[in-house]
């Protein structure tokens, strides 16, 4: 598994809807979608060398950035490109799978 760059994330990114001018990447890992947004007003990193970083549980749609990261709480503000990948290379590649 390669890491993340830079130019990958800009590259696949799309305008943020809410964030003027801001950006924004997702991406889907096992149960969790991994956000990465900024540039915009109101979004913590400018999407040039900083971003803010999300982890949602799809299943619960609840953030659980905090559990992956050394740092941070809801979203990892400002976080660098080697922040983003070590939060990347933490996040389970299995789905879930229920039990009964």
């Amino acid at each position: 598994m390669k890491p993340l760059t830079i130019d990958f994330i800009k590259r696949k990114s799309r305008l943020h809807p809410v964030g003027r001018e801001g950006r924004m990447f997702t991406m889907e890992i096992g149960n969790y979608l991994l956000s990465i947004v900024g540039g915009g007003i109101g979004l913590y990193g400018d999407f040039e060398t900083s971003f803010e970083v999300a982890v949602i549980d799809k299943d619960s749609n609840k953030f659980v950035t905090s559990f992956f990261a050394r740092r941070g709480d809801d979203v990892l503000p400002f976080a660098t490109i080697d922040e983003i990948n070590d939060l990347y290379f933490n996040i389970p590649r299995t789905k879930k799978v229920s039990s009964f």
